[in-house]
């Protein structure tokens, strides 16, 4: 049996929680050790029966369990990963059984592939990746790690996303388009020409709201 602590105990540490519930009810064999988060209100508390053991200063005990992070902030994701990582721990990767993954698709570790989501042939998707409920993601995909691809995000074939990028719930992104590191869809956005490191885009078609000073 393969035992997990998820960081986060928000609504996303929620769903991973959901999904390996799922996992076990079609034959995995994984349990929660429980949630870690930095609210010290809720620690104690039970989560969808769960309950939330601290924060994660007390990684140190459980050094055999898997992580899996479960928040939406790609950039804070990164961070935590960054400092557990050190340590070198092992990630776990949630995903929903009745997501479509294809064979020939590679996906990352610590990622969550949520219900309903389509993962086409011959996808890279990085870690720490987060794909939401009832995205697809076309062949031939590239996504680098610590993206997070909202719900109802359709991205046509051949499409490269970069490191941290977020893309706003029901967003479409035609074939073919590269969006660069740390960029940011709007909601509902219909993106048709690439998209610079660090850009906000919006509207249909997509056009630069403001540009990230680095």
């Amino acid at each position: 049996m393969e035992h997990i602590l998820i960081l986060g105990a928000g609504g996303h540490g929620i769903v991973v929680a959901d999904i390996i519930n799922s996992m076990n009810e079609q034959g995995h064999n994984v349990s929660v050790r429980g949630f870690l988060d930095d609210d010290s209100k809720i620690h104690g508390q039970s989560l969808s029966e769960i309950k939330v053991l601290g924060n994660d200063t007390i990684l140190e005990e459980y050094t055999d369990d898997k992580i899996i992070i479960a928040l939406g902030d790609n950039a804070v994701r990164k961070k935590i990963v960054h400092n557990i990582g050190k340590a070198g721990r092992a990630f776990f990767t949630a995903i929903h059984p009745s997501a479509v993954i294809s064979p020939s698709a590679q996906i990352g570790q610590g990622c969550m592939i949520c219900a309903g989501a389509v993962i086409n042939p011959e996808c890279n998707i990085g870690d720490h990746v987060i794909i939401n409920t009832g995205a697809t993601v076309d062949h031939h995909n590239q996504v680098g790690s610590y993206t997070h691809i909202a719900p109802g995000v359709h991205t046509g074939g051949e499409v490269t996303i970069g490191e941290g990028v977020f893309i706003g719930i029901g967003a479409s992104i035609v074939p073919r388009i590269r969006i660069g590191d740390r960029s940011r869809i709007a909601i509902g956005s219909v993106v048709t020409r690439n998209v610079e490191e660090g850009a906000f885009v919006g509207g249909s078609p997509a056009r630069v709201i403001r540009k990230r000073e680095f």
